[in-house]
């Protein structure tokens, strides 16, 4: 996606010219969105239209599925219709009817519309190993309108007819030289559902990553951060909008994610190309960070104080004015973030550097013999390491100071990831306890690192804090701090507990437990 302006000047570029296997054709496509009353099929992540295109009309169903080369991968059927309404009974797959559930005659009806002006190039490309690719570029211009509401629309979409999926990533680097462009991260439905209701998208957490055994190490780093990247684009519009603090947060969780990632497979990687995302994650997550520190405490920890201390919880009102004031203020800095063209460049040219396999172009050595590696190999001793520096870094663990904590939780964080990327890769019974373990002591060491910086921050608020409001601010601050320590005395019991019953787990990565 892009900017209409941005849009023009790619369109006029001609740089696609001499890669034209025929003559352009332009269309003029109505696309009607129908749901029921409730919205049933946005509910079950669904979206039906109906699109006039000249005489013809098209119906189609599209439903969410996992990532995939396009990163948004998604079940999709299409049928040719010659009416103006919907009838599913006109999809001869039986799944339809399983994906958008019970529906009755005449209970759909148009719930927003798109108007778009879309001039397709039909293109061929030889991708950069040589390998011949087919694709339709389409620069789309128009409109989407659900009732009084529209907006723009301007969007270059390309799609692969055939040959090497490669040469997808490779025209997009080459028409974002011209214009700047961005992945998009809502498609069009999404966006016409939020005009209709003026609800944004829902944050959405991690899905699951599934790991052939057969599969080398290269193989696994292109899912596994085609995953990482999927997550963070599914957050990008929530995190934006700010509506949900959940959105931040998982944005921060992909992020995260994908840097234990190219930790985790640094053997693999070129450390020139590694460290290029590294430094582009961090410099992101740190724009989300102070955002999601006010967010613990103005929508988690204020509550819950004011609820275990109801007769005082008319004095934290200063406190909670001050940070939500900072809250606007820090969730201004992330949507401008993300709005920058360096975030778009962040994923666009990640996930072209994913799907080109970028890490094959500088890997020398013993770096290439890793990425050609089986997998199932590599990923016990990415665990074994993992395991024994958690142990490690856990030892004496009740003399750990606050630094120490953090190390740590650090290092459970980062095995818990490598669990969940290699997890499927391993049947033996002591999976599921074993992340059951470890999941347990991370979130009790999370509580105790929100305590901590829940501290700093209110701490600065009531040294930040001017006028009549200081006293009050001061007073919700020490009581935050009191409450909070007296927590963190009741979680330390706990997590004594919980590292002990970690230390017992025993590793369940040896060739033993390796799936069948």
């Amino acid at each position: 996606m892009c900017t209409p302006a941005a849009l023009e000047r790619i369109a006029a570029s001609g740089v696609l010219d001499s890669h034209l296997v025929g003559e352009p054709s332009v269309a003029h496509l109505v696309n009607i969105y129908f749901d029921t009353d409730d919205l049933r099929l946005a509910r079950r992540r669904v979206s039906l239209r109906l699109r006039r295109s000249g005489n013809r009309r098209y119906l189609t169903l599209k439903c969410e599925g996992g990532g995939g080369p396009s990163l948004d991968r998604r079940s999709e059927w299409e049928v040719e219709i010659t009416a103006d309404s919907p009838d599913l009974a006109a999809f001869r797959d039986p799944a339809v009817h399983d994906v958008v559930g019970a529906v009755l005659p005449g209970e759909l009806q148009p719930r927003y519309v798109s108007e778009i002006e879309r001039r397709t190039l039909p293109v061929a490309w030889i991708d950069a190993q040589g390998r011949p690719g087919r694709v339709e570029v389409a620069f789309d211009r128009g409109r989407i309108a659900a009732g009084r509401s529209e907006e723009p629309v301007a969007e270059v979409e390309i799609e692969l007819v055939g040959g090497s999926a490669q040469v997808l990533y490779e025209i997009a680097e080459r028409l974002r030289a011209v214009a700047p462009l961005r992945l998009g991260a809502m498609p069009k439905a999404a966006r016409g559902h939020m005009l209709l209701t003026g609800e944004p998208p829902r944050p959405r957490k991690a899905g699951r990553i599934v790991l052939e055994r057969a599969a080398t190490v290269a193989d696994a780093m292109q899912t596994v951060f085609r995953r990482c990247i999927a997550h963070a684009l599914a957050n990008e519009v929530p995190a934006r909008i700010g509506a949900d603090i959940e959105g931040v947060h998982q944005l921060r969780v992909a992020l995260r994610r994908l840097r234990s990632a190219l930790s985790l497979f640094a053997p693999a990687l070129p450390e020139a190309g590694r460290q290029r995302w590294v430094d582009e994650a961090r410099w992101l997550l740190g724009c989300l960070g102070p955002c999601r520190d006010l967010d613990v405490l103005g929508e988690e920890l204020l509550p819950s104080l004011a609820a275990a201390a109801p007769l005082l919880a008319p004095r934290l009102e200063a406190l909670r004015a001050l940070a939500d004031a900072e809250r606007r203020r820090a969730q201004g800095e992330v949507s401008a973030a993300i709005d920058s063209q360096r975030c778009g460049d962040l994923f666009l040219q990640l996930a072209c550097w994913t799907e080109q396999g970028g890490w094959r172009s500088a890997a020398t050595g013993t770096v290439l013999a890793t990425q050609q590696a089986p997998l199932l190999d590599f990923a016990a001793g990415v665990l074994d390491r993992q395991h024994r520096r958690v142990r490690k870094r856990g030892r004496r663990f009740a003399e750990l100071d606050a630094a120490g904590r953090h190390r740590l939780r650090l290092a459970v964080k980062k095995l818990r990831y490598a669990l969940e990327f290699f997890a499927d890769l391993f049947a033996g019974k002591r999976v599921d306890p074993y992340l059951d373990r470890l999941a347990d002591l991370q979130e009790v060491l999370g509580e105790q690192n929100d305590i901590a910086v829940s501290r700093l921050v209110a701490e600065r608020l009531a040294t930040d804090a001017t006028g009549p409001a200081l006293p009050e601010v001061a007073f919700g601050a020490g009581m935050l701090v009191g409450w909070q320590s007296h927590r963190a005395v009741v979680l330390e019991a706990r997590v004594g507990r919980l590292w002990e019953e970690f230390r017992a787990a025993r590793p369940f990565w040896s060739p033993g437990e390796a799936a069948a």
